[in-house]
């Protein structure tokens, strides 16, 4: 018999900077280290049964990360998360362990998950004005509201297959400002998938900050959460 957990968990400090295929290793060392009785898959090649959310993009913070695993012996949450972090390495951390009884829980992620919301620090250069810093925030704010007005919002987008054309209309739900300082601008995104596919919020901010590159610096971005699924 097995157990399946969903995992929330954060992924900050130099860690933003490992791939997904290295954070996927990275939790299988932490398991193993962690003596975790995961389950694992049958056949001559057998892996541990875990599942992952969406790539977090190269570079980001994610606040309340995503995965699942089966293990073949129940732990109870609190015990789980002690033992995860205790062999856990520094900007690796879980939040929250949520046991799944039900087969209605037991939906996967790529179904499960429908958007992200994102946090976007802006910090204006020491060099600017006050009165200025404050015509860059409402020159934003201005962008901000003219994008989402606009029906499609057309990119060349760099993919395997080379240059194509990317609508980023469509996955935009939400660009809200929500800090406003004399030193920085704190926006939020909200993002959803669109067939199966995320965007990279850097599409975007680029597009917001088109002739300001030299008066304002992206800080950071943080994968807030997922937007889940009310209806799973």
């Amino acid at each position: 018999m097995s157990y399946l957990y969903r995992i929330k968990y954060k992924k900050n400090g130099s860690l933003r900077f490992i791939s997904h295929l290295d954070l996927n290793s990275l939790w299988r060392r932490v398991l193993l280290r962690a003596e975790i009785p995961v389950e694992l898959s049958e056949g001559f090649n057998p892996r541990m049964k875990v599942s992952f959310g969406p790539a977090l993009p190269l570079g980001l913070e994610g606040w309340q990360e995503i995965m699942e695993l089966s293990l073949i012996e129940p732990l109870i949450s609190e015990v789980l998360i002690d033992k995860i972090n205790k062999a856990a390495p520094s900007g690796f951390k879980v939040i929250e362990v949520k046991p799944i009884f039900s087969q209605k829980e037991k939906i996967s992620l790529g179904k499960l998950l429908k958007g992200f919301s994102y946090l976007v620090y802006l910090r204006f250069q020491n060099t600017i004005l006050k009165s200025k810093k404050r015509a860059i925030q409402d020159r934003i704010e201005l962008f901000i509201n003219d994008l989402l007005k606009q029906k499609e919002i057309i990119i060349a987008a760099k993919t395997k297959k080379g240059i194509t054309e990317l609508d980023l209309r469509p996955f935009i739900q939400e660009i809200n400002i929500i800090c406003r300082s004399d030193s920085r601008l704190i926006i939020r995104l909200i993002l959803s998938m669109e067939q199966g596919r995320s965007l990279n919020p850097r599409l975007i901010i680029g597009k917001l900050l088109t002739g300001l590159e030299e008066s304002v610096i992206i800080e950071k971005i943080v994968r807030e959460k997922f937007l889940i699924d009310s209806t799973a």
